[in-house]
């Protein structure tokens, strides 16, 4: 299994494939189809993302939780197209951003309002 605190997704595109889980604090944006067909992520995690762009995780079929920080404030409609029982977890109050579940199937979306 492999494992990527990347800094840059530039590089991480190239990783897509092999890449299980992903638990990043740094980047802002996840680029449009950044992800895509990535079918061996299972998690993933961010800690300053505020941009999701359209087809980002689209096709990650084993995808099963990802987890946005407080500072997300746009997830493209088809951001998750193709996951299915999927898990998100969002740190800010129920239905802040809309479009829930952003083209997912069988999704449980967790607003999670921090103190």
């Amino acid at each position: 299994m492999a494992t990527y605190d990347t800094e840059s997704y530039a590089v991480a595109e190239f990783l897509a494939n092999t890449m299980t889980t992903i638990n990043n604090n740094y980047a802002k944006k996840i680029k449009s189809a950044c992800f895509e067909n990535a079918t061996a992520l299972t998690t993933a995690s961010f800690g300053a993302i505020t941009t999701i762009e359209s087809s980002a995780f689209s096709g990650c079929t084993a995808l099963t939780t990802v987890t946005l920080p407080s500072t997300l404030t746009a997830i493209a409609s088809t951001a998750f197209n193709g996951c299915s029982n999927l898990t998100i977890n969002i740190d800010l109050p129920s239905d802040t951003i809309s479009g829930a579940p952003w083209g997912a199937t069988n999704a449980t979306i967790n607003w999670r309002q921090l103190p």
